[in-house]
């Protein structure tokens, strides 16, 4: 996605009810842009880059729950308060209803490599399984309890329950659930390894977890654990290093981890109540979901670059890639 893909962006958020779209000018600037969310407050917001800045803060009709890049100029995005699912093109500049479902739509996840996009469904405690390139609604994964975390890897998607302290294993070869089992109480974020499934979350009341635990997905028990901060909500590894990175929204802090070691190398403070991160070759990006910044952090050195300031309840980050 680039500038003169995104060159209607802003404008047409305004047009979410429905109608064609229009032509309008966002931010001047040469390189590429990072979009975030928010959730306290109707707004989006434009980030340079390069210049580590805010460009523009936008309106929008509803607080966006989730925002998935399916690639080609084109973003899917969602809000718990709306039924519909919208499709941000921004090579034609338009935005147009996506596919229309019921209300309580929360996460998303997008499989590149089979076009399908899974949508976590509160109303009804289901996933909903959507063919990008059809449009079409492939199949309703009903699990009995509210999703709240999903995580696509190879043939197999992982689900999350916060409400039963649940996850769920279902293949898409087969399509069945081949698994679940119970987990750390209060559980959140996902990350699979290939063998074990890392998971976080508050713990118990009275008695808040500080570890990211190690699930061997074929039998349900803990076989490795790493202590990190308090409440570990987002575990995250890209194509870009090897480490582990975990937000702790208890101790306000981002942890850099070695799997492999089973230890944490570094830590370093962000701001109040991180939630979402997101990276790229150079950096890493965090928004703070209750102090209205957005942290950025120098991967090489691991420290924060900038820290800035926008608006209430800063939550999904897509990034936009260099040309």
């Amino acid at each position: 996605m680039n500038q003169s893909r995104l060159i209607c962006f802003v404008a047409l958020l305004f047009m979410l009810s429905g109608c064609q779209g229009k032509h309008v000018t966002i931010p001047e600037e040469d390189g590429p842009m990072v979009v975030v969310s928010h959730i306290k407050e109707s707004t989006f917001s434009f980030i340079s880059k390069n210049k580590m800045e805010l460009l523009e803060t936008e309106e929008s009709p509803y607080p966006l729950t989730a925002m998935v890049d399916i690639e080609g100029g084109h973003i899917v995005v969602t809000s718990q308060t709306e039924d519909t699912l919208f499709l941000f093109d921004t090579v034609q500049g338009k935005i147009l209803p996506f596919i229309t479902l019921n209300k309580g739509l929360t996460v998303m996840e997008f499989d590149r490599a089979k076009r399908m996009l899974f949508v976590a469904d509160t109303l009804n405690d289901e996933i909903i399984q959507i063919d990008v390139d059809k449009r079409e609604v492939q199949t309703r994964i009903a699990i009995d309890c509210s999703p709240t975390d999903l995580q696509v890897i190879d043939d197999l998607l992982f689900i999350l329950s916060s409400e039963t302290s649940t996850v769920f294993i279902y293949d898409m070869r087969s399509e069945t659930m081949i698994q679940s089992f119970s987990v750390t109480e209060r559980p959140a974020g996902m990350f699979y390894d290939g063998s074990h499934l890392w998971i976080g979350g508050h713990g118990p009341y009275g008695d808040l977890n500080k570890r990211i635990f190690a699930y061997n997905i074929k039998t349900g028990v803990i076989d490795q654990e790493v202590e990190v901060g308090l409440m570990p909500i987002t575990i995250y590894q890209d194509q870009h290093d090897t480490y582990v990175y975990v937000l702790c929204h208890g101790d306000d802090a981002l942890y850099k981890v070695d799997l492999d070691a089973k230890r944490v190398e570094a830590s370093l403070s962000v701001g109040h109540n991180p939630y979402y991160l997101k990276g790229d070759g150079d950096h890493l990006y965090v928004s703070n979901l209750d102090d209205d910044t957005f942290s950025i952090i120098e991967r090489t050195t691991f420290q924060v670059v900038n820290e800035i300031n926008v608006p209430a309840g800063p939550y999904a980050i897509v990034l936009e890639e260099e040309e």
